[in-house]
């Protein structure tokens, strides 16, 4: 994914478009509740009404009742019943609670009310209140008219039964007729009539009003339906308009990225086709980012710790180069250090044979070292197993790096024995004496392309520092067969002046007597070297012939050989006459340190002058040759 589309704003307009949505769906079920509520509302009002004009009918039957009772028993409770009707009617008594329903059919002579007394409202006013047209409400005006004049009528019949007392069956009679002449049923009819037209009216009126009501709630919720199945359509949308935004549901999204929180890099995430440019494909680059990012710091991480392995295999090849004695004991080292703390597979340096022909193992260490046994290696590049790391190292004089052993074609007669070991990449590099390839340390490690260049750098470094333990080595042997050479030289000389019948000495540049044989030391009365060496030589010259001694030994340290004569006396007294032939002994940087004198004892009366043949000697702490006569 190369390109970046936002997908956030379609995403944005969708659920703007569905918020907007919700929000006139919210406001439609608030309109469908209310509409809803208006039709319980019209009914109630409708159910109102009709129980109103119920009531004025309902008081005028029992306004009869009451009235036609009384006349026939003469009971006055229920006179007091009708007047009460009446006094409830006219809001001058309070009303008893749910009056509308049945109550004075169950008020019996004990007087027991049903309900307890509410508030007292006129039934007229409780009519206008109730919402009624004029038409509506004349008619029940009208009723309550005539309800009113039937009541003087009612009235009539109760005075004619108390007119007399006691009372006479003759008004009772009369009172009776009253109540149930055709004068009275007309006037009864006079009083339901408007009532009647009252509740067609109004069941008209409140009829139409409830279906206009249903009309609107039905509109209302059809909308409101609507509506609902738009915003699941957008919901819907909204979700696949997510879907795709994430490239994903939001829990395989918080998964992916509690993993990578959780530094786990290594998993995949895999991106459907057309989710192309989501939040999942993007986090799925960042995962590769972060998986690339991470490969790279273990890397680096696996490259320093090989490094500081490497240093440390090299401190300790540096210390076994100081330590180590021998060649042997200083490859076994180098090996070791190389597996130990190199992190190395296996290390072996390989020599050439005595015919010069092949390298055979001399030093090994590590896993696989099974490999090497009876192994030789062919120098020369026409033989198949002489293009190999080791022998073209050897033969080129360069390091050899592989970086991947089981594929390079070079090592192919070796991959099985890779596969065995586990060897993924190796390494020769030359090691040299006096400047001369003298062998190959070869590495194997089971790690791919794990010799970069900070790493052949280290090794050929380790390389160098071994060719100069080997220099150091050769250094040695011959310092000590020069000490060998110089000891047996020195043997020889020392048997030669010990076994000299004439006396010998050798005298330094100050004059005193460095060596002198046992011949010397009898001239001399002297029972050992060390007595002679706290005298000067010129200590036993005498006087007359010190200063031509002086003169002469000045001459021969500075390079002549000289013949001279002197008398000297020895510790004990006894005198002799010499003849002395001397010559300068000098270093290796030809600059004289002591003269070898051959003096030879003469009678007084002869002085023969003898040539002596010329010497070469050395000391163990200096190299001195002696200047030819």
């Amino acid at each position: 994914m190369t390109t970046f589309k936002n997908n956030l704003p379609r995403f944005s307009r969708h659920l703007w478009l569905t918020l907007g949505t919700f929000v006139v769906f919210a406001a439609t079920f608030a309109v469908y509740v209310w509409a809803e509520k208006e039709v319980d509302r019209i009914n109630e009002l409708r159910q109102h009404s009709l129980m109103l004009a119920d009531e004025l009918r309902q008081s005028s039957d029992d306004l009869t009742r009451m009235v036609r009772t009384y006349v026939v028993t003469g009971d006055p409770i229920y006179k007091q019943h009708y007047q009460e009707i009446l006094d409830i009617q006219d809001g001058r008594k309070p009303r008893p609670v749910g009056y509308q329903n049945i109550y004075w059919d169950i008020v019996l002579g004990d007087d027991l009310r049903p309900q307890s007394p509410g508030l007292a409202v006129p039934l007229l006013e409780l009519m206008r209140g109730a919402g009624f047209t004029k038409e509506e409400f004349a008619k029940l005006a009208e009723a309550k008219t005539n309800s009113d004049t039937l009541t003087r009528t009612e009235f009539a019949a109760m005075e004619l039964i108390e007119s007399t007392s006691p009372l006479i069956e003759t008004n009772r009679a009369e009172a009776i007729f009253k109540l149930h002449d055709a004068a009275y049923h007309q006037a009864k009819a006079s009083v339901m009539r408007p009532i009647s037209q009252f509740q067609r009216m109004a069941d008209q009126r409140t009829l139409g009003a409830v279906h206009t009501a249903e009309v609107r709630a039905t509109l209302i919720r059809a909308a409101f339906i609507l509506l609902g199945l738009l915003l699941a359509f957008l919901l819907w949308k909204s979700q696949r308009n997510l879907y795709a935004t994430l490239g994903g549901s939001v829990s395989e999204l918080h998964t992916r990225i509690a993993h990578l929180g959780s530094g786990n890099f290594s998993s995949v995430i895999s991106v459907a086709k057309g989710m192309e440019n989501s939040v999942l494909d993007w986090l799925s680059e960042t995962q590769m980012n972060l998986a690339r990012i991470d490969a790279q710091r273990k890397e680096a991480e696996a490259t320093n710790q090989r490094l500081t392995k490497l240093y440390a295999a090299l401190s300790k090849c540096n210390q076994a180069i100081v330590r180590c004695t021998s060649e042997a004991e200083l490859f076994e080292q180098v090996c070791r250090a190389v597996v130990n703390f190199g992190g190395m597979d296996m290390a072996w340096i390989g020599a050439l044979e005595e015919h010069g022909k092949e390298i055979k193992p001399i030093a090994s260490f590590g896993s696989g070292v099974e490999y090497l046994k009876g192994l030789q290696i062919p120098v020369a590049a026409n033989e198949p197993y002489g293009r190999g790391p080791t022998s073209s190292a050897f033969r080129e004089n360069l390091p050899f790096w592989c970086q991947n052993f089981q594929h390079d074609p070079v090592t192919t007669l070796w991959h099985k024995h890779g596969a065995r070991f586990g060897w993924a990449s190796s390494a020769a590099l030359p090691l040299h004496r006096n400047g001369a390839v003298s062998g190959v340390l070869t590495l194997y490690t089971d790690v791919d392309n794990a010799f970069d260049e900070n790493v052949r750098n280290l090794l050929v470094g380790m390389a160098m520092d071994i060719d100069y333990a080997l220099k150091s080595f050769e250094h040695e042997a011959q310092r000590k067969r020069a000490e060998e050479a110089l000891r047996k030289s020195e043997q020889r000389l020392r048997t030669i002046i010990e076994t000299e019948p004439e006396c010998i000495m050798v005298i330094g540049d100050g004059g005193g007597i460095m060596e002198m044989n046992a011949t010397g030391l009898a001239m001399l009365e002297a029972d050992s070297l060390e007595e002679v060496q706290q005298h000067n030589l010129v200590d036993f010259i005498l006087s007359e012939y010190k200063d031509s001694f002086i003169a002469t030994h000045k001459r021969v340290m500075s390079g002549e050989s000289c013949i001279f004569e002197f008398e000297i006396k020895g510790i004990k007294g006894a005198q002799h006459w010499l003849e002395t032939h001397a010559a300068p002994l000098s270093d290796a940087a030809e600059k004289s340190r002591c003269c070898l004198v051959l003096p030879g004892t003469l009678p007084r009366a002869r002085k023969p002058r003898n040539v002596f043949n010329t010497w070469h000697i050395s000391t163990h702490s200096q190299d001195f040759q002696t200047v030819s006569n």
